[in-house]
């Protein structure tokens, strides 16, 4: 066969090309890395057309579904799946598997990563001799899907996630809430608002829903968003790689822009 790098450029060759007859070859292709137990995924988005562009979801879907029973693709095959839930390409036998094969675990996780946060602190998402924050940020993707099937019975994985300390994990389960018609409590917003890491994303998701008077005042002033994004930008793997555990605001400097004035935010920040 060909040797594993080789593997993942034909996959991702076959993920760029449209056609229907590519997407059966993929299909194929990922049934067998699904029965295959040593095989692990690459450290770069093979699938990231399909992300992009959700096409093929009868022949594509099922083969995913497949792959995200193995825990080692989970992030891949969620990765995948949210954008065709989200644009309601999903089968109703669709996320039956989906939510079977999620529920349990995100809620064995969210636990198993509560007791650790609550005991370590904030600093734990971002230990490298932990595997807090790989499973932290699948735990959250896992989040964001399943609050976009049409389905009651994962509200309580939502419900779970929206009370929880981890102001990520009270984000997703905040924002699944409200596409499910249910408002969040008070408490489960303000928790994620008050995150760097995670205010600006709810911002975005509130603004582009009608929502937003649901977010603090306190929370969406100009310095506050700024700050978010700052924090967004940090944790890019090209920059620091994750959020400081400080930051402060130290200067707002006037400029001009090509859009007219502006004004540039500038912060310190430091890591434990």
């Amino acid at each position: 066969g060909l040797p594993t790098e080789a593997q993942w450029a034909a996959i991702r060759l076959l993920a760029e090309n449209g056609s229907e007859m590519a997407a059966m070859v993929l299909a194929s292709e990922l049934r067998r890395l699904a029965q295959d137990d040593e095989a692990t995924p690459p450290h770069y988005p093979i699938l990231l057309p399909f992300e992009r562009d959700p096409r093929h979801a009868g022949t594509l879907i099922p083969a995913v579904l497949e792959l995200l029973a193995s825990s080692a693709w989970t992030p891949v095959a969620a990765g995948v799946l949210l954008p065709y839930a989200a644009a309601g390409f999903l089968t109703v036998d669709d996320e039956r598997v989906a939510a079977d094969l999620l529920r349990s675990s995100a809620l064995g996780e969210m636990e198993g990563l509560r007791v650790e946060f609550e005991a370590s602190g904030r600093s734990i998402r971002w230990d490298e001799e932990s595997d807090h924050g790989r499973r932290r940020s699948t735990t959250g993707l896992v989040l964001d899907l399943i609050g976009h099937l049409r389905r009651a019975d994962v509200a309580g994985a939502l419900h779970v996630a929206a009370e929880h300390s981890d102001p990520w994990f009270a984000l997703w389960g905040t924002l699944g809430l409200l596409r499910r018609g249910e408002a969040p409590a008070a408490e489960s917003v303000a928790r994620a608002a008050a995150d760097p890491e995670a205010r600006v994303v709810l911002y975005d998701q509130l603004a582009s829903t009608g929502w937003l008077e649901l977010m603090p005042d306190s929370e969406r002033t100009q310095s506050k968003l700024a700050e978010g994004e700052m924090v967004r930008w940090l944790m890019f793997p090209t920059e620091l790689g994750r959020a400081p555990d400080e930051i402060e605001e130290v200067a707002v400097v006037a400029m001009r822009h090509e859009a007219g004035p502006a004004d540039l935010y500038v912060f310190k920040f430091r890591c434990h």
